[in-house]
């Protein structure tokens, strides 16, 4: 998927409300691009998806959120596969555990498009969704 072009407005969104809030919209968005997946995703993203989707909606505290990042942290590094992409679960397990870790400290030195897009490049092997994508940009990020 060629997303880049189409990721113009979050750096618009950016530009008028700053990074925190752009980040904290982008974290939004994965966490609802995750949720209208077709594909069921691997457990431990799965749990880490839920919490992160309760924080999103208000229902969570930023302490579940750290549970939940940890949980992954400590699956991803008992399979040592802190930096190992290979797999689905893991591929999976590091969107998700972004998702929560960018909720925690929403900023991001290259803007929040460059973390879609990285995020976007990550889950594309799971299941890609163009017109899912393109309606929750335009939820998130509409000036």
């Amino acid at each position: 998927m060629n997303i880049y072009k189409e990721l113009d407005i979050i750096d618009l969104f950016e530009e008028k409300f700053g990074n925190q809030e752009s980040v904290k919209r982008a974290c939004d968005f994965m966490a609802s691009y995750l949720a209208g997946m077709q594909r069921p995703l691997p457990e431990i993203a799965a749990q880490g998806l839920v919490v992160a989707i309760k924080y999103k909606e208000g229902s969570a505290l930023p302490g579940e959120l750290e549970i939940a990042r940890k949980r992954i942290a400590d699956f991803l590094k008992e399979r040592g596969a802190q930096l190992n992409y290979s797999t689905v679960e893991y591929r999976m397990a590091h969107a998700v555990e972004a998702i929560l870790i960018s909720y925690q400290n929403p900023t991001w030195g290259g803007g929040a498009s460059e973390l879609v897009s990285i995020f976007l490049d990550v889950t594309e092997t799971f299941e890609s969704n163009c017109d899912l994508m393109r309606t929750l940009l335009k939820e998130y990020f509409s000036l």
